[in-house]
């Protein structure tokens, strides 16, 4: 694999790195993990983060800017992405070619070439194991701290089930790049007390049916707090730790450009699979850690019940 991507890297000097909508810290890590080892082993390549938003996340505060002339003329890099229609720069497809590197199914195989793991409990760890054995490589030390980000969030701190011996290996692999993992805590999960208040919110907010538990943030609950859906639906682990419960999740009313209300939700579960149900409702995702978008009144009915069902058939 380490020389299908040097392959693809030697015919461009122009690289653009994509991942999904909503992004979490794997797929921001991912990519600015991967833009700094690719900036510190090839310094005369242009290489851009690109995508039209950068979540909740402190430490990724602005995406690069990129015309349609440069993307048109560069090699896409799309990772942490498993359906290409949830790429958040449909640009992509306007690239000279597409190398897809990712850790979740391959059902949308929307890569020239596609280099998917699904064993891997995050695609920053995918990354640096594909990347550590490069001849000569350097992983810098703030490429280092990038991908460690999307490591510790996407296996929530070492506790999701695909959680590997493989993980903890390059964790520490990445740990003795001299980051500083106390202050990378801090900053990933130490809150505001806006975000406190939040999370209260949810708590407060939360049904539940037999081993299932949700939230809904209407129109009118985000706009009394102050909310965007992003940051109401990134408190989902505030109830995920709920012993009784086996799946959970939190979803948001917006408007769509027709002004009807449409729903989005993010999911989550302890063992159960559920990415079979995101699939269902124009998402997808990890087994047990997924998204849904664009649902209509029916089908957020439809998908509580499917979720409540899932939560009991174990």
């Amino acid at each position: 694999m380490k020389k299908l991507i040097l392959s693809y890297l030697d015919r461009y000097d122009s690289i653009c790195i994509f991942r999904h909508t909503n992004p979490d810290g794997d797929a921001l890590g991912s990519q600015f993990g991967l833009k700094q080892w690719i900036i510190d082993n090839f310094p005369n390549k242009k290489v851009y983060a690109l995508g039209l938003e950068t979540g909740n996340y402190e430490c990724y505060k602005q995406m690069d800017e990129a015309n349609d002339e440069i993307v048109a003329s560069s090699l896409a890099i799309a990772v942490d992405c498993a359906n290409l229609a949830r790429v958040d720069d449909q640009r992509i497809t306007s690239c000279k070619e597409i190398l897809k590197i990712d850790h979740h199914p391959n059902e949308d195989q929307y890569g020239n070439d596609n280099i998917v793991d699904t064993s891997s409990a995050a695609c920053c760890q995918l990354l640096v194991e594909l990347l550590k054995d490069i001849d000569n490589t350097v992983i810098s030390k703030l490429c280092a701290v990038n991908f460690y980000r999307g490591i510790l969030t996407d296996s929530l701190s070492f506790k999701t089930s695909s959680t590997s011996s493989k993980t903890l290996e390059i964790a520490a692999y990445l740990a003795n790049k001299d980051i500083d993992i106390p202050a990378i805590n801090r900053e990933l999960f130490d809150v505001s007390i806006d975000e406190y208040h939040l999370r209260t919110l949810t708590r407060t907010k939360l049904n539940i049916i037999d081993k299932f538990g949700y939230v809904l943030f209407t129109l009118e609950d985000l706009a009394a707090n102050n909310l965007t859906g992003s940051q109401a639906r990134n408190t989902v682990q505030e109830i995920n730790g709920i012993k009784e419960l086996e799946v959970v999740a939190i979803f948001n009313q917006r408007r769509a450009s027709d002004n009807s209300i449409i729903y989005d939700g993010s999911l989550r579960s302890k063992t159960v699979t559920i990415n079979d149900v995101a699939v269902k409702y124009h998402g997808g995702g990890h087994k047990n850690a997924c998204g849904v978008n664009h649902m209509t009144s029916d089908e957020f009915k439809q998908i509580l019940l499917d979720l409540q069902a899932k939560s009991t058939n174990m």
